[in-house]
């Protein structure tokens, strides 16, 4: 059976570019040139379901013979497509797409500590003249920043899961990741993707 490189979709794995293996080649009904393959992943054993269309989709599948006419239709699952909350600064998405990434590779340690510092510097983008200690400058924001109190509180969890996952001796948990993922999109949609579309939804000016 032929071997296929796809990007391994499960978590623990993600492997770049995985070697999967053909297990089978089945038609969806008799006569139409589209085929269900079944494969496994050579690195962590998991399997997907790819449909490729075209009358040379067996002999290639089986025999490893290329042709011309085949199609790739699509594969399940599907690799999570990673993504930030809109319009937050560049420096900020960074930040919170790798601790997302650190997340999605089961790094749950590596993830609280940059969901954290998503907030350190988002605070910075808020408050450019805050002092202090991160505590200080959640409670410095100002009103004019449109900072809630509840997004104080968000913030002042973040900060507290987030110390944890960077100097605790005992391993940061999946549920405690998870938890602080949550707060940091909620309070980075509330300081920048909101008013973002809060602005750009502004009626014209009436004359």
């Amino acid at each position: 059976m032929v071997q296929i490189a796809f990007n391994c979709p499960y978590d623990h794995c993600l492997t770049e570019k995985a070697a999967f293996t053909a297990l089978g080649c089945f038609p969806i009904r008799p006569g139409v040139p589209i085929y269900i393959i079944p494969m496994q992943c050579a690195v962590c054993g998991n399997g997907i379901i790819a449909k490729y269309e075209g009358a040379g989709v067996p002999n290639w599948i089986t025999m490893g013979q290329p042709g011309h006419d085949i199609r790739l239709l699509g594969i399940w699952p599907k690799r999570e497509v990673l993504e930030s909350p809109k319009d937050i600064p560049k420096n900020v998405e960074n930040f919170f797409m790798q601790a997302k990434g650190s997340a999605q590779r089961a790094h749950w340690d590596a993830a609280g500590a940059m969901f954290r510092k998503s907030l350190d510097v988002s605070l910075r983008q808020l408050n450019p003249n805050g002092k202090g200690t991160i505590y200080d400058r959640i409670e410095s924001l100002p009103d004019s920043a449109g900072v809630t109190t509840a997004m104080k509180q968000w913030a002042h969890a973040i900060r507290r899961l987030g110390a944890d996952a960077a100097h605790d001796e005992d391993a940061f948990t999946e549920q405690e990741a998870k938890t602080l993922q949550v707060f940091t999109e909620m309070f980075l949609t509330y300081a920048f993707s909101l008013p973002a579309l809060l602005k750009a939804s502004q009626p014209p000016a009436v004359s």
